[in-house]
């Protein structure tokens, strides 16, 4: 299911003078031992009111639940069931179904179903007995439709579905995210029968729905992308007979044999090496039958025109080409335009000279898909980016020659006349670290590096202004990294919760916390590279090269405090 069933708390955004707010915090940071201990402590105050015990205990359930111990889970919600029906208040009606749903929802992630549903019915009758708004009861409904979709009762999950979508379509705007999650979870019901038709429809007017409010790059719509994608290879691929029939009237076509044992063929895949030698029919006949003893899906052609030609008759399979540099850039357009996106053909160019191909490239992305950064590759890159960025090209720099970029958001540290020595010491090891001092320059910076790594160390003052244009600008696949240093963090922890990439950096109040933590997330990136490119650094290079990053690092958030604190008396004398 596209719903998360696990992770609620009593409170999304705790008030910083409330008894709660620490324990949220602590639940929020996935610290769920300093959690509980919070809201123990927080339950053995003598003058707690009822009102706040029943909260405690729902935000003890759960973390119960976040540690996975739901037997105890169950034990804290039905204290908190029973404080609440006890109150004659009529406020915690809600709270009353709330905690319903909760029960069942442990239930459901304990595999009792039936327990699960009976509770949801429980929280459906004292809905309607309680006269609650309609948005309670569709709740409800759809929850109990998930429940009955994984007990495989597939009739009683549609008709729960209808039901819900009936009293939201009553209520909500027809473009509502609601229904692009609705949607989403009856293709997820389709998919679990297998009935991939009816799955395909929903899941594509999830998609539909949600792009109407929410980025292309959105966490939940790039999730959903590779569930439509796996639902399609069930569609095109699965059934041998399908395959082999697409197979037949390909060859018709590709004026290649049928080979029914072909795995690339029973993948979906197709193989297309455009190259005016080896493409051409009396070349290489010998070898080209020898492809054809093995496969059937590597195509070889010798123009544009005739690639051109291939394109509508495999455009739904997953594509790879190899494309000679001459024609690379008249083809990929066509490639792009034809071949069905979701499908997400990647492109290899082989060329004498890359550095003529790097700006474009970086536009294409199905040959950013293909293209595996060798060391040429990186260095010509940043010889463009330097251009751009104003820094020295340095081909013996570790995070260049690993395709990452660190930019630095800093009112203070981004100013050219600041910390000048320190930068020109940055220079020595790295061009890759990029210091701005406003969201303009950072925005001026985005085009030209978003097909690299990027970390971003951003100062809070900027984070919610300048993070809606790094997940716009800068390539899904890269999977931007943003650390935000701010003095309140719980201002934040809200918002952070809906931006994958803070998700992946983090919220700090403490610049050692977070040099820790980027030191340690480039290590894991900068070695994961090397093994991929079978060891090209060494892990005692990887090491003092972030020792010497590190150290000048350090000394620079020392620096930039000082000027901070510098500014702020300035402020204050001037008052």
């Amino acid at each position: 299911m596209f719903a998360n069933p696990t992770k609620e708390m009593g409170s999304a955004t705790p008030k910083q003078d409330d008894l709660f707010s620490a324990g949220d915090w602590l639940y929020w940071k996935c610290e769920y031992d300093k959690a509980r201990e919070h809201f123990q402590a927080v339950l053995k105050q003598a003058s707690l009111s009822a009102s706040d015990s029943a909260r405690c205990y729902k935000s003890m359930g759960a973390v119960e639940v976040e540690l996975k111990n739901y037997d105890e889970a169950l034990n804290i919600y039905n204290k908190q069931l029973g404080i609440m029906m006890a109150s004659d208040s009529p406020s915690t009606k809600e709270d009353i179904i709330s905690c319903y749903l909760s029960i069942g929802k442990v239930y459901w992630l304990k595999l009792d179903y039936n327990q699960a549903i009976a509770y949801h019915h429980r929280a459906l009758e004292f809905a309607r007995a309680s006269e609650l708004s309609s948005s309670h009861i569709s709740t409800v409904h759809k929850n109990l439709a998930n429940i009955y979709t994984n007990a495989k009762k597939f009739d009683l999950a549609l008709e729960h579905f209808q039901k819900g979508l009936e009293i939201d379509h009553q209520h909500l705007r027809q473009d509502h995210p609601q229904f692009g999650q609705t949607y989403a979870n009856m293709g997820m019901m389709y998919q679990s029968k297998q009935h991939y038709k009816e799955a395909l429809d929903y899941l594509e007017k999830a998609r539909e729905t949600w792009l109407k409010t929410f980025p292309s790059t959105h966490v939940s719509i790039e999730k959903l992308e590779k569930t439509i994608r796996k639902v399609k290879s069930k569609l095109v691929v699965l059934p041998w007979k399908n395959t082999f029939g697409n197979l037949v009237l390909e060859s018709l076509f590709l004026k290649q044999p049928v080979n029914p044992f072909d795995i690339l063929a029973r993948s979906n895949i197709m193989v297309i090496w455009l190259d005016e030698y080896i493409g051409r029919d009396e070349n290489c006949r010998a070898l080209k039958m020898e492809f054809r003893q093995i496969t059937n899906n590597l195509k070889m052609v010798d123009s544009v025109d005739s690639c051109r030609q291939c394109l509508p008759h495999v455009k739904n399979r997953k594509l790879f080409f190899i494309i000679q540099g001459k024609y690379a850039k008249e083809i990929v357009p066509d490639i792009v335009e034809i071949v069905s996106s979701s499908m997400k053909p990647v492109v290899y160019v082989f060329c004498l000279h890359m550095i003529y191909f790097i700006e474009w490239a970086q536009e294409q992305e199905c040959v950013m898909e293909g293209v595996v950064l060798p060391w040429k590759y990186t260095f010509g890159n940043l010889v463009l980016e330097s251009l751009f960025l104003k820094q020295p090209v340095n081909p013996f720099d570790i995070l260049a020659r690993s395709n990452i970029m660190v930019i630095w958001l800093d009112e203070y540290i981004g100013r050219d006349e600041n910390c000048r020595a320190l930068k020109m010491e940055f220079r020595q090891i790295t061009n890759n670290l990029k210091m701005v001092d406003s969201v303009d320059s950072c925005r001026q910076c985005l085009p030209y590096v978003k097909n690299r790594k990027l970390f971003f160390i951003i100062q809070g003052k900027y984070a919610k202004e300048i993070v809606p244009d790094i997940v716009e600008i800068v390539s899904s696949s890269m999977k931007p990294v943003v650390y935000v240093f701010c003095l309140h963090m719980i201002y934040f922890i809200e918002w952070a919760q809906e931006q994958e990439c803070v998700m992946e950096g983090g919220i700090f109040d403490h610049e050692k916390d977070l040099l820790a933590r980027l030191a340690k997330d480039l290590n894991d990136y900068v070695t994961q590279k090397s093994i991929e490119y079978k060891h090209y650094f060494q892990p005692e290079q990887i090491s003092k090269f972030l020792a010497e990053f590190t150290q000048i690092f350090e000394r620079c958030c020392r620096a930039r405090d000082a000027i901070a604190s510098s500014h702020e008396a300035e402020a204050i004398t001037t008052q």
